[in-house]
């Protein structure tokens, strides 16, 4: 709660948090839009971006005074944890079209919080299927803002079903991103190579 306050975060607000660079494939004018719906019917939505980037200057200018979307410059990474753990939803957000982008590393940091992962993305992008995969978040088609609203709607309604989402992220990254899970892969790995060399080894020593 101390992190909402300071970041200017309601309790009643359902906060709305993507971050990373602000450029063209990311097709962020998408988040724009849903804000300005959303401003009109649901105003306890707040939209956050979180990041530089050079279409950054371009998106604060199509903001109206007042909309409920804010811009949050790049933080330290105890700062920038703080503020992942205190939004509601993790946002994903690519311009239609992108499909064959590599899977955007801010999943990882993502799934570790706990928190639920919603992608405006294409069905068929790595990104969808990295998300279905992981079984932590839920896609809506890239560039719909009233299907993002839709999602967001509800996720903040109804939370088992959003915290449904936030566990199976986050034993997703525990089992299969972590550092951990990757120096025991790497382990296992290691010792395949070397049981299989053995094998070899001892059927040539019995051919002999």
């Amino acid at each position: 709660m101390q992190t909402r306050s300071l970041l200017g975060w309601g309790p009643d607000e359902t906060v709305v948090l993507h971050s990373g660079n602000m450029g063209a494939k990311q097709g962020l004018e998408n988040v724009i839009e849903a804000a300005k719906q959303a401003f009109v019917n649901y105003p306890s939505i707040r939209f956050v971006l979180l990041g530089d980037g050079n279409q950054r200057a371009r998106l604060e200018s199509l903001c109206p005074p007042g909309l409920n979307l804010q811009f949050l410059n790049p933080m330290s990474d105890f700062d920038f944890r703080s503020a992942l753990d205190a939004a509601d939803v993790l946002l994903v957000n690519e311009l239609p079209g992108v499909t064959e982008m590599a899977v955007p590393s801010k999943l990882t940091t993502y799934f570790a919080t706990g928190k639920p992962v919603l992608a405006a993305t294409d069905r068929t992008s790595t990104t969808a299927e990295e998300l279905a995969n992981s079984g932590g978040g839920v896609q809506v088609p890239a560039g719909s803002p009233e299907e993002l609203i839709k999602e967001i709607i509800q996720l903040s309604s109804d939370d088992a079903y959003a915290a449904a989402f936030g566990r199976a992220g986050l034993a997703y990254y525990r089992t299969t991103l972590s550092e951990t899970s990757a120096i025991d892969s790497f382990e296992e790995w290691i010792y395949k190579i070397h049981s299989a060399k053995r094998e070899v080894r001892s059927s040539a020593g019995a051919d002999e």
